[in-house]
C-alpha cells in the first residue's frame, strides 16, 4: 500500500476513534440511567430495553475499537 493510502486510512483510524469516544460517553449514560432505576423497574420491559441498549453500545464501542486497531494496524505499513 503506498503512502497516501496509508494516509488516508490513518485519518479515517482516527475518525472512528472520535465516534467510539462518542459511543462511549453514550454508552456511560445509559448504563447510569439503567442502575438509577429503581429495582422494580428494571425487571420491567423497560428495564430490560435499557440494559439491551447498554448492551448493544457496548458491542458497537468494541466493533469500532477493533476496526481503528485493524486500520491503524493496515496505516502503518505492518
Amino acid at each position: 500500500m503506498n503512502a497516501k493510502r496509508r494516509n488516508k486510512l490513518a485519518q479515517i483510524a482516527l475518525q472512528l476513534d472520535g465516534l467510539r469516544t462518542q459511543l462511549e460517553s453514550l454508552r456511560d449514560e445509559e448504563q447510569e440511567a439503567f442502575d438509577n432505576l429503581p429495582d422494580n423497574i428494571k425487571d420491567t420491559d423497560r428495564g430490560e430495553a435499557a440494559a439491551e441498549a447498554c448492551e448493544a453500545l457496548d458491542n458497537a464501542v468494541s466493533a469500532l475499537e477493533d476496526t481503528t486497531d485493524t486500520l491503524s494496524t493496515l496505516a502503518e505499513g505492518a
